[in-house]
C-alpha cells in the first residue's frame, strides 16, 4: 500500500516554512491524489504559530483558488487545527483537526507551549504544578479527552505531545505504569468520540522523536478498541510532505491494525492495508 495523500499541512498562512501552492507542487511531485491543508485556528494568546485574526478568509480563499486552479491533478481540501483554547467556526472549513498544544494557568494568566521548547515545559511543571510532572501530565490527557468529546473533531492531532521534549525520560517515566495508566485511560476517553486518531510523523522528522505519535502501546491500545487512524506528516515545510509514511505503515501493521483511513476525492476513506 501506498499512501497518496496527507490531511496535516501547514503553509506559511501559519507556522509553515512554504507557501500554499508550494506545498501543493511538492505533493504533485509525489504523486498525490490529494492534499488537505490544516492552517492552525486563530490563537489570540499566541499569534506567532497561528493565523491572525485577519488572515482566516485570506487562508480560505487561497486553497479555494489552489483546489480550481489544480482541479483534475489533485484533490485539496481546506481543514484547520483547531486548539482547545482557541475554538473556530467549523463551518468554514471542510475537515477539523482537534489538538492540545497549551496548558492554562488561571492564576497566572499564561498558556505554556507543551510543544514549544524544554524550558516552556520546564516552566510549566515548576510554576503550574510544584514540579511534579506526572501531574501536569494528567491534565494535559484530561484536556485531550475533553477536547475529543466536546469539539468532536474528525482527526485528533498527536494525541501524545507531552512528550515532544521528554527524551530519555527527562520529565517522566514514558514507561511507567503511572504514566501508561493516565494516558491510556485519556485514550479510551477520547477514542468515544469516534474521531479518527492521526499517527503523526512530524517530529520525527525534525528529529525530536524516534517514533510517531502516538507511541506503540498507546497504538496498541487504540487498536483493541476498535479505533481508526490515519497516517500524516504535520508538515511545515516541502521536504516533509511525506515523511516517515513508510516506517509509519509498518508501524500500523505492528500494532494489529488491518484498515487506515486516508484522504481520498476530499473524504475520509477507509482502506485494507
Amino acid at each position: 500500500m501506498i499512501i497518496r495523500s496527507n490531511a496535516h499541512t501547514h503553509c506559511n498562512f501559519c507556522d509553515g516554512a512554504d507557501s500554499a501552492e508550494e506545498m501543493v507542487k511538492a505533493a504533485l511531485s509525489c504523486g498525490f491524489s490529494d492534499l488537505g491543508f490544516s492552517c492552525h485556528g486563530y490563537t489570540p494568546f499566541e499569534t506567532e504559530y497561528s493565523l491572525k485574526d485577519s488572515c482566516g478568509e485570506a487562508y480560505r480563499a487561497e486553497i479555494k483558488r489552489l483546489k480550481k486552479l489544480y482541479a483534475g491533478r489533485i484533490n485539496i481540501s481546506c481543514g484547520v487545527e483547531q486548539d482547545f483554547y482557541a475554538p473556530v467556526v467549523r463551518r468554514d472549513y471542510d475537515y477539523l483537526i482537534g489538538s492540545v498544544h497549551y496548558l492554562q494557568d488561571t492564576n497566572r494568566s499564561v498558556y505554556y507551549g507543551v510543544d514549544a521548547d524544554q524550558q516552556t515545559l520546564s516552566a510549566c511543571i515548576d510554576q503550574m504544578f510544584g514540579g511534579d510532572a506526572l501531574a501536569m501530565v494528567e491534565q494535559f490527557y484530561c484536556i485531550s479527552a475533553e477536547n475529543a468529546l466536546k469539539h468532536k473533531p474528525d482527526i485528533i492531532g498527536h494525541f501524545d505531545l507531552v512528550t515532544k521534549f521528554n527524551a530519555s525520560n527527562l520529565f517522566f517515566d514514558q514507561q511507567s505504569a503511572a504514566y501508561q495508566r493516565i494516558a491510556v485511560t485519556a485514550l479510551e476517553q477520547a477514542a468515544k468520540s469516534e474521531a479518527i486518531f492521526e499517527i503523526n510523523t512530524g517530529a520525527v522528522a525534525r528529529g525530536f522523536t524516534s517514533v510517531p505519535y502516538p507511541e506503540p502501546f498507546l497504538l496498541q491500545s487504540l487498536q483493541k478498541m476498535g479505533g481508526r487512524v490515519i497516517i500524516s506528516s504535520d508538515c511545515h515545510s516541502v521536504e516533509q510532505i511525506d515523511s516517515g509514511f513508510e516506517d509509519a505503515l509498518h508501524l500500523v501493521k505492528e500494532c494489529g491494525f488491518c484498515r487506515i483511513s486516508v484522504l481520498e476525492d476530499g473524504e475520509f476513506r477507509e482502506k485494507t492495508i
